[in-house]
Parts: C-alpha cells; sequence; structure tokens
C-alpha cells in the first residue's frame, strides 16, 4: 500500500501470556475505513480449514470403542442439563443484545460451557454449531450500540477460546476456536462512521504462534494465517515492529516455497493468496520488490491459477511506481494470455463432457408426465402483448430473470458479478421494449441463457478481469481514460502501443462473452469458440483457416478476423456485428466488462 499510517504500539510479543481485562479494551478508533468482511468470506474459510482436518475427522469416527486420542474440557454437572443451558443461552442472548442479564451465566457461557462443549469425546459432531452460536452472540454485541458489551463478550472469548486453541484438543475445536480469537475486536466497526474494526492486539502473538509452529496441522495453521490476515488488514498500525518482521519473513517463505508433503498444490496456493496480500500491506511505501515478484509468479507456468491470476491483478497497483522499470510486456501478456484461452478452452472441455445421452426408449414414461397440463389446452397464441403466450412469456423470462439476480451474486466459486457484467440492462430494456411493439414488427425477444452459460460468463468474466487489472490497473474492459495501473503504466511509450493493442483486442472477446444474444448452448458455443482463435492469435499460435502471413504475434499483435470465411452479419441486432469487417480486429470490439471482487475463489470450478 502506497500510504503507511504511523504505528502505534498496542501489540503484544511473540510468546507472550496476555489475558486482556476491560481496561485494557480502549476505545480507540480505526485508523483507515475497510469494508465489513462478509458472512459468506467466513463460511467458505471455515469449509476449507475443516476440509483439512476432515482426514483426523473421519479416523475418529472409524476408530470405534479406541480411547479418544485428545483432551478435553470437563463439563460442569449443573450444565448437563439440556435446560439449564437453554436458560443460559436465554440469558446471554439478552446480554448480548442489550446488556442486561445475570453476567456470571455469560461469563460461565464463554468460558466453561464453550469450551467443555467443543472438545467433548462425544460432541465432536457438534463443534460448528456450538462455534456458530458462540459467534453469533459476539457479531450482536459487537453491532450493540454500546461498545462495553462487545469489550465485555470479547474477553469471555478470548479467555474460554485461548486455551482450546493451544492446547492438545481435536483439530476441529482448535480450528473454531482459532477463527473465533481472530474475530475478536479491541474496537467494533462503525458503519455509520465508515471505521473499520480495531482487532484485539492480544490475539495476534497466538495467532502467529500456532502459524509458525509446523508441528500443527494444515488446518490449524491454515486458520491461524486467516487470523494473521484480519489483523494485518484492520490493525496494521498497531501492530509491534517485532510482530511485524516475524509475521513479513513468515509471509515471505510462504510465497517462495513449494507445497510441503501432504499439502495439495491448490491449498498452498490459497494459502500463498494470504501471503500476498498480508506483504503488500505491511510492506515499506518504497519497496517495489513485490511487483517484480508478482510478475515472476503469475508467470510461471507450472502456478496454479488460483495463485498465478491473483498475482497478475495485484500487480495492478504496482504499474505507476515501476514506471520505465516494469517487466517486458510481451513476455507478461503472451504468459497472462496462455492462462486466459485456457479458462476458455477448458470451459469447451467442459460442455462436451456434460453433453447428455439420448432417452432409453424401452423405458416406460414417468408417470408424472400424464399429470402435466398441456400448454397449447391453455395458451392463446394471438392474444397480444401481456396476455396469452406473451404474456407467458414475459412471466417466465422475469422469474428467470430474478434467478439469474440470485445467480450474479457471490456463489460456492467465490465469484461476484456486476449488472453490467450479465448484461442485464440491456435484458431489461428488450423486455420493455417487447412488451410495446412485439407482434407489431418488433424483434423477437432473446431467451434467458441457461444455467450452464451463464456459469461459464461468471468464470471467464473473472479469469478476464483478474488478467485485466494486471495489464490496466482497472477491471473493467478497453483502455483506461485515467490513471492507469499495471503493465500500461509501467510500460515505456515505445511499449504502450503494444498493451494498448492488447486491451483493445480483448475487449472484443469480452463483448462477445456477454452477448446475451448467444441464449443457448449451441450458440454460445460458438461464440466462444471464435474468440479462441482470437486468444490463440494473441499468444501467437497457429490459427487453421488464417494465411500465414496473417498470424498474430505477441510482439506484433496483428488483427486478425478469425470469422471471414463466413458470410459477414449485416444485422446489429444480432451478436457480433463488425464480423466481415476489416477495420476491427476482433470480430466484436467495443462493450466493457463490469467491475467485481478480485477474490480468486472460484477459479477453479
Amino acid at each position: 500500500m502506497s500510504n503507511r499510517l504511523p504505528v502505534d504500539h498496542l501489540g503484544t510479543q511473540v510468546g507472550e501470556s496476555v489475558s486482556p481485562t476491560n481496561a485494557e479494551f480502549g476505545s480507540q478508533s480505526a485508523a483507515v475505513s475497510k469494508p465489513r468482511e462478509s458472512v459468506r468470506q467466513w463460511n467458505v474459510v471455515l469449509l476449507l480449514l475443516l476440509a483439512l482436518s476432515a482426514g483426523i475427522l473421519m479416523a475418529s469416527k472409524a476408530s470405534g470403542q479406541a480411547a479418544f486420542p485428545f483432551d478435553s474440557v470437563e463439563m460442569p454437572e449443573a450444565l448437563k442439563d439440556e435446560k439449564v443451558v437453554r436458560q443460559v443461552e436465554g440469558v446471554v442472548r439478552t446480554y448480548v443484545t442489550t446488556g442486561n442479564g445475570n453476567q456470571q451465566m455469560v461469563n460461565g457461557y464463554f468460558k466453561v460451557y464453550l469450551p467443555a462443549k467443543m472438545t467433548s469425546p462425544e460432541g465432536v459432531k457438534d463443534i460448528s454449531a456450538a462455534s456458530r452460536d458462540a459467534a453469533s452472540f459476539l457479531v450482536r454485541a459487537q453491532r450493540s450500540s454500546n461498545q462495553q458489551i462487545a469489550r465485555q463478550v470479547s474477553v469471555y472469548l478470548y479467555e474460554g477460546m485461548r486455551g482450546v486453541a493451544e492446547g492438545n484438543y481435536h483439530p476441529a475445536a482448535r480450528i473454531n476456536a482459532i477463527l473465533l480469537l481472530s474475530k475478536l475486536d479491541q474496537q467494533s466497526a462503525n458503519p455509520a462512521a465508515k471505521t473499520a474494526p480495531v482487532p484485539l492486539p492480544q490475539a495476534l502473538p497466538i495467532l502467529l504462534s500456532l502459524y509458525q509452529n509446523v508441528d500443527n496441522t494444515d488446518g490449524v495453521r491454515a486458520a491461524a494465517l486467516h487470523g494473521i490476515h484480519r489483523h494485518v488488514r484492520f490493525g496494521f498500525p498497531q501492530i509491534t515492529p517485532e510482530n511485524k518482521t516475524a509475521i513479513t519473513q513468515s509471509m515471505n517463505d510462504l510465497l517462495t516455497s513449494s507445497a510441503p508433503a501432504g499439502r495439495n498444490q491448490k491449498a498452498h496456493a490459497y494459502l500463498q493468496r494470504f501471503a500476498v496480500d498480508i506483504i503488500d500491506t505491511l510492506r515499506p511505501a518504497a519497496d517495489n520488490s513485490l511487483g517484480t515478484q508478482l510478475i515472476s509468479i503469475s508467470t510461471e507456468p507450472d502456478q496454479p491459477d488460483l495463485i498465478a491470476l491473483y498475482s497478475a491483478s495485484r500487480f495492478g497497483s504496482f504499474g505507476p511506481a515501476m514506471q520505465g522499470n516494469g517487466p517486458e510486456p510481451t513476455k507478461v501478456l503472451n504468459s497472462w494470455g496462455h492462462r486466459v484461452l485456457d479458462a476458455f478452452e477448458s470451459e469447451i472441455q467442459r460442455y462436451d463432457m456434460m453433453e447428455k445421452a439420448n432417452a432409453d426408449p424401452t423405458q416406460p414414461v414417468p408417470p408424472e408426465s400424464f399429470l402435466e397440463k398441456k400448454t397449447s389446452e391453455s395458451a392463446n397464441p394471438r392474444s397480444g402483448a401481456g396476455g396469452g403466450e406473451m404474456g407467458m412469456e414475459m412471466e417466465g423470462m422475469m422469474g428467470d430473470d430474478e434467478g439469474m439476480m440470485d445467480m450474479m451474486g457471490r456463489d460456492g466459486s467465490g465469484m461476484e458479478m456486476e449488472m453490467g457484467d450479465m448484461g442485464m440492462g440491456d435484458m431489461e430494456m428488450g423486455m420493455g421494449d417487447m412488451g410495446m411493439g412485439y407482434g407489431r414488427g418488433g424483434a423477437p425477444p432473446e431467451k434467458p441463457q441457461p444455467p450452464e452459460v451463464i456459469s461459464t460468463r461468471k468464470k471467464l468474466n473473472y479469469v478476464l478481469q483478474l488478467v485485466h487489472l494486471g495489464v490496466s490497473g482497472h477491471p473493467s474492459a478497453g483502455i483506461p481514460s485515467q490513471a492507469p495501473g499495471g503493465l500500461l503504466a509501467s510500460s515505456t511509450p515505445e511499449q504502450k502501443p503494444l498493451v494498448e493493442r492488447w486491451l483493445t483486442d480483448v475487449e472484443g472477446v469480452v463483448t462477445v462473452l456477454n452477448d446475451t444474444s448467444l441464449d443457448d448452448m449451441t450458440k454460445f458455443r460458438e461464440g466462444l469458440e471464435g474468440q479462441i482463435l482470437v486468444l490463440r492469435a494473441l499468444v501467437g499460435e497457429d490459427v487453421v483457416g488464417v494465411p500465414a502471413g496473417d498470424q498474430g504475434l505477441p510482439d506484433q499483435l496483428t488483427p486478425v478476423d478469425p470469422l471471414a470465411d463466413l458470410a459477414p452479419n449485416t444485422d446489429p441486432a444480432v451478436g457480433n456485428p463488425a464480423v466481415g469487417n476489416p477495420a476491427v480486429g476482433n470480430p466484436a470490439s467495443g462493450g466493457a466488462v463490469g467491475t467485481v471482487s478480485a477474490d480468486p475463489d472460484g477459479l477453479e470450478n
């Protein structure tokens, strides 16, 4: 980050045993304003970390009558009664919301009941539910208008979870305890004032120690790394110089290392993304060595897309500082272009694997088919706009649009799409036109694209946007009108035309990808195949059907027209209106891809 804030020495040394008290929870406001972390990120991280310990969980279940190999906290007799537990939970719920209630019960819930519940040999299956309830109470307290409530709950949780995180307990219990420690704040976020949370500094040395201990399981270390990332993101001004040095060294080791024995390469790449963020935040403002390292990682063919594309996107902020001393654009564009090309080709392969088998004619007709009402019995094919068949089509499209809107949010693959990405603005306009003019010479409506097409568009848009961030510093297609970054900003005047030409050609790829007239898998696949030809030319691969002298090369980026042999489409209402126009390098130029968050969770669909 270019802007650095002064260090406030409120942290603690690694290895110190510190139990915070109410007095230690100051009312310090956040130094920088950051968006509140989403529930989705918490759930995704938790699922990943639990998956890392799934082998241990399965082994525990398979052991049958074998002795429980981990320690456990004894549950008090009074808290073995479910009625008592429900009463205590009710008191806690009231306290975290209003501050009223028996604090002794609240203290007992977080410091006694919760550790015992999470570490019980009989309660392994209940660990996630117990920690989820505790996290819910913590969030309620943090959202309370009374900051004292949040501080008190954080004290109780810290004292209850530290022992579980550091002890010889079931890995799933330790992981959940670590994640709870990571969520503790000295000062809660204030959305109204747009101030970020200030993480509890006493938790950072514990998280760092847990991560640095190679004897801990990968799940435990990954949970600790997630907590370190949150502390650096929101609380870096208060991290001590000693802790900054220790964290930076550990993250450099992680970023430059190969996956250790027993760790999946993609899981290792997932952890390396945290290292990139942490190093970038803690580095001195004038230190651009990370920019060079990001180029190296992103152009290494053996690196998984998860870290390579993420590194490419993060280079976007380094471009201006490396002006004149940046990487060679030809090599970088060729490497990143191959990543995009591979993503497009992998989607074609996925479509091939999804080919549906023909129904077996020897099988009987499904009984439920006899109960279906025939459409022709109720449809009026000539009823006009707003009624009959047209009204039914519009109603169906509206329902599908709502489903598309749901899918346009951040899904399990970690991809977040904007309205512009999905062409929803154009679709809504088209639907309005349909209601007014179809049946009187208007254009027929576009059908909603099937889920398979929408899924592919999300993935490929995301890949293109990550690369576009690295090339121009912006996630939108085209040449940025102001404040360029990435390769464009670091290039010399002689190199800039090459980068700009690349951006212009890729803009055409984006336009075809988001063409909503490609409303079935056959049309969409044809569109993808056409853009694969463009991408192959951009990276210098041979394109079948194009004369050798017209092959696009990385150092030339010669305009190509891969569909020149086909009859030009002169109807601008249909996709690719520029096919056959020799003045256009890509069959479809212009258009833009919408801005999205560069979270690469979904690259490994």
